[in-house]
């Protein structure tokens, strides 16, 4: 494993770490895009399909994220 590789995986745990601090610092990250305008317009998509999402778990609910 390389120098690169070895980052890389450090970078991964780290995002993937149940770390308070680290959420704090993604749920900051993304929260400029939650008011995103295409969010809203993929909301309603997603909302005109239903057969996309059906008889699974939200990702939200897979995850343990609220949206």
């Amino acid at each position: 494993m390389s120098v690169a590789d070895t980052a890389k995986a450090a970078d991964v745990i780290m995002l993937l770490a149940p770390d308070t601090e680290q959420k704090a610092v993604y749920d900051a990250d993304i929260a400029p895009n939650k008011d995103h305008p295409i969010e809203a317009i993929g909301a309603e998509l997603r909302a005109m399909m239903p057969f996309i999402n059906a008889g699974k778990q939200k990702v939200a609910e897979d995850s343990g994220g609220d949206s």
